[in-house]
């Protein structure tokens, strides 16, 4: 869908329509090479896991070993933070 409606206005995301778009896919999907991903770095930042007394070098390593290991069948990875600061419009960020 389209982000901008006829009257060129950026649509509201209709999650839980896509939630159900998304449960809709059961079937498996054959593997093909894509030629990028794009990572939340949000989610990055929650779901790779290190230990205290690391070096930045280390906690480093261990994300891009986390990104690598996700991203080993494209061409290229990106890894995206999007900050956003307090507003009116939080709920919609």
């Amino acid at each position: 869908m389209s982000l901008f409606d006829k009257d060129g206005k950026l649509r509201k995301p209709d999650k839980a329509a896509l939630g159900r778009c998304l449960k809709a896919l059961t079937e498996p999907v054959e593997q093909t090479p894509c030629a990028s991903l794009v990572i939340d770095g949000g989610w990055l930042l929650h779901n790779v896991k290190w230990e205290g007394n690391l070096t930045w070098k280390e906690i480093i390593k261990s994300y891009l070993h986390f990104v690598k290991s996700m991203g080993s069948q494209y061409v290229q990875i990106t890894v995206v933070f999007d900050g956003y600061g307090s507003s009116t419009k939080d709920h919609d960020h």
